[in-house]
């Protein structure tokens, strides 16, 4: 009888053993301490005291003034269908603070209750912050436990991500962003969120303005959502600020991210960097915003410039930004970095694939007929619709347009406009760039616009092997050379555009090296494993 020998252990399984169990003890007190501080969050704001605020004084001529302006604002927003809530927002913000007893009437009237008292008075309360130091700055907030309405948005809120924390372990990274349109910069947010869930920190993508609202794609186990509209879309532009801010104590995350967030960067001005409990602030640019008549900053890029010094790393999306534009307006060169974004379209369409599409258009280019322009993007004037009207006129006798996307942020009737030549279909929004080139027509790929970072669009075209004449304009250029493509100056007019189509769709040699280039470009900068790579090294991470 063979005697049977007892098992041996196997090291590297009791090791591995060891350090998930390890692991595990480390997660479960992690997520401990959140839900602690998410304890003491809601303790401190249910049980602080409730302060009386100020009095507002007895309306004057100027306050009258800028109310009945504030009230023509919000009337006109409902009364001609205007859609851009965040106008709709910041007028009754307005309106509040000027004329305070008829936000109350206004508030009523919606079936939503004001956060002001009769005479005016708002409520707020002091809070410190959960691990202030002693001396550290008291904040005056908005008392978002005043009121049913606002109390429910701030326990919902924190059942989500405090569930989610439980789930799938603390979350470190906070991407702060306005909305989710389906737009560039949203889709690089996300990007960003799903490298940073990829590394094993789990990451939260809040929602936090009012504005267009489109389903968010299927995102990665290791990235959760929070959106305010959800919530409570009748949060006014204060309390979607004290929202953020009270987040964050309770999450304390390693890094909040901005991006083109309203929200985020006012409650960044408002609260002093002692009270903000995340150890690093990244801040993404991608267009400089400018007034056309005094070249001064405004919108995301004024409030950027203002709350600048209490961000860490700034990350755009092109070497011209990080070069010439953000170090031109103050910002530390050392404090920037250029991460190319990743072009969604890598699994679809591999280099071969391209070059081979490539092919296909030169051939369509040298037969006899008509030659076919795709045009993709927002039906806003930013892009210049304008523009891409006069060059569809200009060209019906040899061009025929495709036009895909709609208006989002102007109610305009440009589409109709666009519709109306005979030799342009408006084909609506896109789901995927792979339908400008269903059927294999389209030779040739025309872009427009007065304000730019890099826009994904031209990185998609780009790597789908077509052709471009693009506005060099913001970062435009870190892509589209004369190596590349057809770049025109900001100020070159619809003729202009048309004799670069022209040459493109005669020139087939030179067209085809130029579009050759643009693939290696695109291949090569915008692949995930470069994004991924450029992100690691420009993301601050936690010692």
């Amino acid at each position: 009888m063979v005697k049977r020998q007892p098992p041996q252990a196997d090291p590297d399984l009791q090791a591995r053993y060891d350090a998930l169990a390890e692991a595990h003890v480390r997660l479960s007190s992690q997520v401990e301490r959140q839900r602690e501080r998410f304890g003491v969050v809601l303790a401190q704001l249910s049980n602080a005291e409730r302060l009386e605020g100020l009095r507002s004084p007895r309306p004057g001529p100027g306050r009258w003034i800028g109310g009945l302006v504030d009230l023509a604002v919000y009337g006109a927003a409902y009364l001609i269908g205007w859609r851009r809530p965040v106008s709709r927002t910041r007028a009754l913000a307005g309106l509040r603070g000027d004329l305070p007893g008829l936000y109350d009437l206004i508030q009523k009237l919606r079936g939503r209750p004001s956060l002001a008292h009769r005479d005016g008075r708002l409520e707020t309360i002091r809070f410190q912050g959960v691990s202030a130091a002693p001396g550290a700055p008291v904040l005056e907030l908005r008392n978002l436990f005043a009121h049913p309405r606002t109390r429910s948005a701030v326990s919902r809120a924190c059942k989500t991500l405090l569930a989610a924390g439980v789930e799938r372990g603390p979350i470190r990274h906070v991407v702060a962003l306005n909305f989710y349109g389906g737009g560039g910069a949203e889709r690089t947010a996300l990007a960003y969120a799903r490298a940073l869930a990829d590394e094993g920190g789990h990451a939260a993508v809040i929602l936090t303005d009012p504005g267009p609202r489109r389903v968010l794609p299927v995102l990665p186990e290791g990235v959760t959502a929070l959106d305010f509209e959800a919530l409570d879309a009748d949060l006014d532009a204060e309390e979607r600020q004290t929202l953020l801010f009270l987040l964050l104590q309770a999450l304390a995350p390693e890094t909040l991210h901005i991006v083109n967030c309203d929200a985020a960067w006012r409650m960044l001005l408002a609260v002093p960097r002692p009270l903000l409990p995340v150890k690093s602030v990244v801040a993404s640019a991608y267009a400089l915003q400018e007034d056309p008549k005094t070249g001064a900053p405004i919108g995301y890029s004024a409030l950027m410039v203002r709350a600048g010094d209490k961000v860490d790393r700034l990350i755009t999306d092109n070497r011209v930004f990080a070069e010439q534009v953000l170090p031109g307006i103050g910002f530390d060169p050392d404090r920037i970095s250029a991460v190319h974004n990743a072009c969604r379209l890598e699994d679809a369409v591999d280099q071969a694939d391209a070059q081979a599409r490539l092919e296909r258009r030169i051939a369509g280019l040298g037969e006899a007929g008509r030659i076919t322009v795709v045009w993709a993007g927002r039906l806003d004037l930013e892009k210049r619709v304008d523009l891409l009207h006069e060059v569809a006129r200009l060209g019906a006798d040899r061009f025929d347009f495709r036009i895909y996307g709609a208006e989002v942020m102007d109610r305009s009737d440009w589409g109709r406009r666009l519709a109306d030549l005979p030799n342009v279909r408006v084909m609506g929004p896109y789901a995927s760039p792979l339908a400008w080139d269903e059927d294999g027509a389209a030779q040739l790929f025309l872009f427009t616009s007065s304000i730019e970072g890099l826009p994904n669009t031209l990185v998609e075209a780009g790597w789908l092997g077509f052709p471009v004449v693009a506005t060099d304009v913001g970062g435009v250029g870190d892509l589209i050379d004369p190596v590349t493509g057809w770049p025109l100056p900001p100020e070159a007019e619809a003729s202009d555009y048309l004799a670069a189509l022209n040459e493109a769709a005669t020139a087939s040699g030179d067209t085809r090296r130029r579009a050759a280039a643009l693939i290696e470009r695109t291949h090569s900068r915008h692949s995930l494993a470069a994004f991924e790579q450029a992100l690691a090294v420009a993301y601050p991470r936690a010692e």
